[in-house]
């Protein structure tokens, strides 16, 4: 996998947002309408080739932060516009992570962020009492949402 990133103007990137703020990772190419990256805050945009699955896929990876007060209706919105295929995921790495889906969003509480790369957080510690959730989020994820299971964020 080989990516090219540039830093939103005026913000430096960091791991954890500030002040109970939720820092998300979207695809562009997995929405139905781009539109709504321009009411987010892209803090980061990243060029990512990947070819797990045998055949180059190039998607335009944009970091973005949502203030915690706005989280649910961007929720709400996302889940109208993901393309099935593709999700979002969004953590405050505090206490949550959402997986957002094409239809349904499913939130899991969270110990940490255990894995972090240039392009996002990729490895999560669950709660416990969540991992059902996770597992649920999965399910849906391969049946309704039609996601390729190697492309999802690890939770353990």
């Amino acid at each position: 996998m080989r990516s090219s990133c540039r830093v939103g103007e005026g913000r430096q990137f960091d791991s954890a947002p500030t002040h109970m703020s939720w820092k998300g990772w979207i695809i562009e190419e997995g929405l139905k309408d781009p539109g709504i990256l321009s009411e987010l805050r892209v803090d980061r945009s990243c060029i990512e080739e990947n070819m797990q699955t045998g055949e180059a896929r190039i998607w335009n990876v944009h970091t973005v932060s949502v203030e915690d007060d706005d989280m649910d209706g961007i929720c709400a919105q996302l889940e109208n516009i993901i393309k099935p295929g593709f999700y979002a995921h969004f953590t405050n790495y505090e206490s949550l992570l959402i997986m957002i889906f094409h239809g349904m969003s499913f939130r899991i509480r969270i110990r940490k962020v255990l894995l972090e790369n240039e392009i996002g957080a990729l490895e999560f510690k669950a709660d416990p009492r969540d991992l059902q959730i996770w597992k649920d989020a999965v399910e849906y994820a391969a049946s309704i949402g039609k996601v390729d299971p190697r492309y999802l964020v690890k939770v353990e």
